[in-house]
């Protein structure tokens, strides 16, 4: 019998006056209490273990999309650009925030958080690593608007346009978390305290989230329907090129005269017009795929970190919980943020299939020559 059907199998025993026993409400309250604690842990485990197999397949993933372009640095383009700096991005924040989220639920007595080292480790990762992420995200959203408000500028756009716009993200965001981090550090906290919770500057604290996740959720969340409107309005305007046959009189099929160059030339434009729409729309798609994992994966997160703020004295244990739970979905980023890539880039995707075939035959080899002697 499961704690479960053991709790329900006690029924409240009552007097000939209905008076309830006080121990057996006490022992039914524990014995719910407890039901709900270890299933709460075993789900949490159960997901810290389903994690670590995420993190682990997104990390030779992201990997090895990354060494294909330090071996073929000509696909880098001003586009794709922006992904690539998010998949480096993924691999630190898998590193850094994954290790503390697999350690929280897994080994929790591993590290000591009343040490000043682990304390400052420990938050700076969780209020950095993410934002980084979110605020990259954000790039990928300002660099489409870009590429719809000012298509002849961004045309002429370079690779370092995104590098800069990247590093400019993560140079704002240490700035601001820089005063935070360094009054969090040098505050009294007493002895024996688990330090993960930043005391200082409350107010400034809430000024440094809105600005560095809130906004930025903001502007996500408004960019999708945007883009998914353009994508529509394009997709009803892009139309095969329709020419008809040229005749031996050197007519085309509209009935105008026209040389054989004239009709070659507008064909040539015209196609190329064409895969210009196509390829925009393309690439609009997958920043539309990119944005709606993200929303999908980030907003649990931020509505329950919100609730919980703005409910500090009346949180309950479910409200924490919940939040615990919704903190494992962010690492989903960490795997399908790669394979979007993989799916619309095609010349990386070769690339990657080919380092995964010569990788396999390497081991093969090793294995039969092992196997040999």
């Amino acid at each position: 019998m499961d704690l479960t059907s053991y709790n329900k199998s006690f029924v409240l025993p009552q007097s000939s006056n209905q008076t309830t026993y006080l121990p057996t409400i006490l022992f039914n309250a524990t014995m719910k209490a407890l039901v709900t604690t270890v299933t709460v842990h075993l789900t949490l485990t159960v997901l810290a273990y389903i994690s670590l197999v995420v993190q682990v397949a997104a990390f030779l993933i992201n990997a090895s999309i990354i060494l294909v372009y330090i071996r073929r640095p000509g696909l880098l383009k001003p586009f794709n650009v922006h992904f690539f700096i998010l998949l480096i991005e993924d691999v630190f924040c898998g590193i850094l925030l994954g290790s503390l989220q697999l350690q929280k639920h897994l080994l929790p007595g591993a590290i000591d958080f009343t040490t000043r080292a682990a304390c400052s480790y420990s938050k700076y990762t969780q209020w950095t690593a993410a934002s980084w992420m979110l605020l990259q995200h954000v790039v990928i959203c300002l660099d489409r608007w870009l590429a719809l408000l000012r298509p002849n500028w961004y045309r002429t756009k370079t690779i370092k346009f995104g590098v800069l716009a990247a590093v400019f993200a993560v140079t704002f965001q240490m700035t601001l978390y820089l005063p935070l981090f360094l009054t969090d550090y040098y505050i009294v906290k007493p002895a024996g305290m688990d330090c993960r919770i930043t005391w200082a500057l409350p107010n400034y604290q809430v000024f440094v989230r809105v600005v560095t996740m809130y906004i930025p959720q903001l502007i996500i969340f408004l960019s999708y329907p945007l883009f998914l409107f353009t994508l529509w309005f394009r997709h009803g305007r892009v139309q095969r090129p329709r020419i008809g046959p040229v005749g031996q009189s050197g007519e085309a099929s509209t009935g105008r005269p026209t040389g054989q160059a004239s009709v070659s030339r507008y064909s040539v434009s015209t196609i190329a017009a064409t895969k210009s729409k196509k390829q925009a729309s393309n690439q609009l798609r997958m920043v539309l795929w990119f944005v709606c994992l993200q929303i999908v994966c980030w907003l649990p997160v931020t509505v329950t970190t919100a609730l919980l703020i703005s409910a500090l004295e009346y949180r309950s244990p479910l409200a924490v919980d919940v939040f615990q739970i919704t903190e494992f979905l962010p690492v989903i980023l960490l795997l399908a943020d790669p394979v979007v890539f993989l799916v619309f880039l095609k010349d990386v995707r070769r690339e990657v299939t080919a380092q995964l075939g010569l990788a396999i035959r390497a081991v093969q080899s090793v294995a039969s020559h092992v196997a040999t002697g």
